[in-house]
């Protein structure tokens, strides 16, 4: 049975979606007016799903059992989109919009500084050059109540910049933009290892698409699988 909230204490999981749902967990947990969080356990009490939802956008790892009460659950959900394994997106059929490579590194990372302090709003018209933000004020506004619940960081430099979302344990990548006149310049490795550095003691994650697989491994990554992200069920 799928319940709400999530236990106190949670084994890290390396799958993106887990990492993504433990972030948001970390901000919102005390706002269930803003953001909502749902998990299932088998017969035994191992975790078995867990799923986040905000502003109608979910994410869910899961171990594809019981697939029938999970397809059930989304449907009267009904979120706009959801982030998911790949071979979760498949089994439970979600209509899958766009398939990425997902990575991983581990600590420690080399310290670096970065003197910009740029705002949200100047984060978002920045990461605009390469990323597709549509809700440009609900990203302003996550990204303040992160950063205020010390869940997020961000680096800007020389017109390009790099968003990491974070719990206790892990991080996730949130995107990274340059300006197009200083593409393949090595900015998005800078902004990188200035990010990393945010980083601290945790594993950090990351998901792209093809043909940007090559920026993460020459940057020590290693691919551990592929995610989805899906549109509406």
């Amino acid at each position: 049975m799928i319940v709400s909230g999530l236990p106190s204490a949670l084994t890290p999981i390396s799958d993106p979606a887990f990492v993504k749902t433990m972030c948001a967990y970390s901000a919102y947990k005390d706002y269930p007016n803003i953001a909502q969080f749902w998990h299932r356990t088998d017969s035994l009490g191992n975790i078995t799903a867990i799923i986040s939802c905000i502003n109608s956008y979910a994410n869910l790892w899961c171990n594809n059992e019981d697939k029938q009460e999970l397809v059930s659950f989304f449907n009267f959900l009904s979120p706009t989109g959801i982030f998911t394994n790949l071979e979760t997106a498949q089994t439970l059929k979600f209509k899958i919009n766009e398939e990425c490579l997902t990575f991983v590194k581990h600590p420690p990372f080399q310290k670096a500084e970065n003197c910009e302090n740029k705002t949200p709003r100047q984060l978002l018209s920045i990461l605009r050059q390469g990323l597709q933000i549509p809700d440009g004020d609900g990203f302003v506004a996550d990204v303040t109540f992160r950063k205020y619940h010390s869940c997020a960081e961000y680096v800007t430099q020389d017109s390009g910049g790099a968003l990491l979302f974070m719990n206790d344990d892990t991080a996730i990548i949130n995107g990274i933009a340059v300006n197009k006149n200083t593409q393949r310049k090595g900015l998005g490795s800078q902004l990188l290892k200035l990010l990393l550095s945010k980083a601290e003691n945790r594993s950090v994650y990351a998901c792209c698409i093809e043909k940007n697989k090559e920026f993460y491994i020459k940057n020590g990554f290693s691919y551990i699988g592929k995610a989805a992200y899906c549109e509406e069920i």
